[in-house]
């Protein structure tokens, strides 16, 4: 057998991702070994060719000692042979000096990280800030004649049913902010009756109430947006020199600011996208990415996977790995370190973000190329050897 070959399933062995027939190959392989008086040679290993007895009795005396204190994984389904591949391959790797070595799937993800939740902060216009998630549902308070509420359900509301001041111009205004850290997201009803889906590490500024000719928000990050019909008022989502202007619609906006474009994506009425001076009419199904070189639109953008975060998936098509990473980071609050050369391969597949984020990883180990440790809110992405 090729070394490279060898290799490929060795790693795979130690990252929980090798399939049934290749784990029935490594244990007969060096079962095959155990039988040989002669000792142990590792396939075509060249100049670094590792003396097959030496280092056969040397593992023997390993898993020995580690019985003796008890330390040995007396895994019912694994042979002996599979115990000596595991120290076998972490000494080849170790003598290789490649990566570091990959122990098993439980030891790198026992430091498992919990998904997001509903939480965010308000922002009241005179500087007060109230942790949604901490609160009581009921009145929050009372901004500029508009009772802010926040429902069983965890959603804020603001209230204009009840009798108020009058706002004479738009200097009275009183503004409000609505942020999510990492890890959160947040749903909103303005006063107008517009509904706003916020995702991880978004925030969105807004009136109380809404007064004059438009209806103007500010949003970072990245938003879901069900706009109350009105006609004399369209609505105006600002963000990153973009604006996306509708009367009545639904879309999402993207608008990350470590993100290449702003993606506007329409799913139901007619959204007009400007920027640069440029303006573009969106129909439902299409998408606009707006960046430096202008506005690109993509007429039947997959609109499911769009709003995959809204309805509670990640959904990839396609996607490469640091793409992939920006997402799990934002709604898991963890940062990533790369170590090695990552694959070029792409990645295709959903899952629910209700689980932990090690079921994610394992997803994306399954594509090859890659393993991962967890080490509190730091995962190490290590590149295997092919």
């Amino acid at each position: 057998m090729e070394k490279r070959k060898f290799q490929k399933i060795v790693s795979k062995y130690l990252s929980g991702r090798a399939s049934a027939e290749e784990e029935k190959f490594l244990v007969n392989y060096l079962d095959s070994f155990q039988k040989d008086n002669e000792g142990w040679n590792l396939p075509e290993m060249g100049e670094e060719e590792i003396v097959g007895n030496e280092l056969y009795q040397k593992t023997l005396q390993e898993i020995k000692s580690r019985e003796e204190r008890g330390k040995v994984f007396r895994l019912r389904w694994l042979s002996a042979a599979a115990i000596v591949l595991v120290f076998l391959s972490g000494l080849y790797y170790t003598l290789q000096n490649r990566n570091p070595v990959l122990t098993s799937k439980a030891e790198r993800f026992k430091n498992d990280v919990l998904p997001g939740t509903s939480k965010a902060t308000l922002v009241l216009a005179d500087g007060r800030r109230i942790t949604l998630d901490d609160k009581e549902n009921g009145d929050l308070t009372n901004e500029a004649g508009v009772i802010i509420k926040k429902t069983k359900e965890g959603q804020l509301i603001y209230d204009l049913s009840q009798p108020r001041r009058s706002v004479a111009n738009e200097s009275d205004i009183a503004y409000n902010l609505v942020s999510t850290p990492k890890g959160g997201k947040y749903m909103l009803t303005l006063e107008d009756g517009t509904k706003i889906w916020l995702n991880s590490a978004s925030s969105l500024r807004f009136p109380v109430e809404f007064i004059g000719n438009t209806r103007s928000v500010e949003l970072t990050g990245e938003a879901y947006f069900e706009v109350a019909k009105n006609r004399q008022k369209p609505f105006l989502v600002k963000s990153r020199g973009t604006e996306v202007k509708v009367l009545g619609t639904h879309f999402n906006i993207s608008s990350y600011e470590n993100d290449p474009a702003v993606k506007a994506t329409l799913l139901e009425g007619s959204v007009e996208v400007l920027n640069n001076h440029k303006k573009v009419l969106l129909k439902p199904g299409n998408q606009a990415g707006i960046s430096n070189t202008g506005i690109k639109i993509i007429e039947n953008a997959d609109t499911e996977m769009e709003m995959a975060w809204k309805n509670g998936f990640f959904q990839f098509k396609d996607a490469r790995l640091k793409d992939i990473m920006r997402q799990l980071s934002r709604w898991y609050d963890v940062e990533f370190e790369y170590r090695g050369k990552l694959p070029d391969e792409e990645f295709t597949g959903i899952i629910a973000q209700s689980v932990k984020i090690s079921k994610v990883l394992e997803m994306l180990e399954q594509g090859g190329g890659i393993a991962f440790r967890i080490e509190g809110r730091k995962i190490t992405v290590i590149s295997t050897p092919e």
